[in-house]
């Protein structure tokens, strides 16, 4: 993903038409799968992505109602660190949700912007477990 992430807008426009319906497809199988045999490293580069795409997509063809989905199962799974502390792909999901609300909050109705600011953004800072995303997520509320 560093490479959409940091590439030119030349990348962008090469994999924008299959990469958003890539990421959910393999967030797709991991949802099928218990959630011990979940790979949470496949978890966190998909919900990165989509993060990363939320930054660079028009709204009017960014998919906000399927990331936000995406976000709310990384949510109810609740994924743990082995000392107990939320999971990297969980504080990757609250920081695309953050850049979801930043880059694309006006597509929103303002009672389910309410809703998944307090809920789910605010509720979840301070980003702890996974440092470098910490920093733009937090940045984003500066």
């Amino acid at each position: 993903m560093d490479c959409l992430e940091h590439g030119s807008e030349n990348l962008l426009k090469a994999v924008l038409p299959q990469l958003p319906a890539k990421l959910f497809e393999v967030l797709r199988l991991q949802q099928g799968l218990a959630k011990d045999e979940v790979s949470r490293d496949v978890v966190q580069t998909c919900i990165f992505g989509l993060g990363v795409l939320a930054m660079k997509v028009p709204t009017e063809v960014f998919p906000l109602a399927e990331v936000v989905q995406a976000v709310q199962w990384v949510y109810s799974m609740d994924f743990k660190t082995e000392k107990g502390l939320r999971a990297e792909c969980c504080e990757n999901a609250t920081s695309s949700l953050a850049k979801c609300v930043y880059f694309h909050g006006q597509a929103l109705q303002s009672q389910q912007l309410q809703q998944i600011v307090v809920q789910g953004v605010l509720a979840k800072m301070p980003l702890t477990t996974d440092t470098e995303e910490a920093q733009a997520a937090h940045a984003l509320f500066l």
